[in-house]
């Protein structure tokens, strides 16, 4: 009886020393002390990932910005374009001549060809 009132001691002996050891960071620290290179990836893949995703965050926030910029000078140049296929019809440049005042006026006889012999 002595024995196992011993033993049953050293059981509850040994179960507070693995829950001290668990509590203080023991087992912690000598599990990543012997991983330490496991760990040192893991943290650099992590540095890598976290830098990846915000590189490609701003990418997508500068081809977003170039696109709104792209369709606004698409815009800008249909309309351009637009007004001056208008302005170089014949009629519309009779009318500014006229408008400024300017004397001069459409000819009268087409162009004449000349032929080289």
């Amino acid at each position: 009886m002595v024995k196992e009132s011993k033993n049953s001691k050293q059981r509850v002996n040994d179960g507070l020393k693995q829950v001290k050891t668990v509590v203080s960071g023991n087992v912690l620290f000598r599990l990543l002390m012997n991983n330490r290179w496991y760990v040192l990836l893991l943290f650099v893949l992590g540095v890598w990932y976290i830098s990846q995703r915000y590189f490609v965050e701003q990418s997508v926030r500068n081809l977003s910005a170039l696109q709104k910029e792209l369709n606004s000078v698409s815009v800008e140049y249909t309309s351009r374009s637009t007004e001056f296929m208008r302005m170089s019809k014949r009629s519309a440049i009779e009318r500014e001549l006229n408008r400024r005042g300017m004397t001069l006026q459409a000819p009268q006889h087409p162009p004449k060809r000349i032929k080289k012999d």
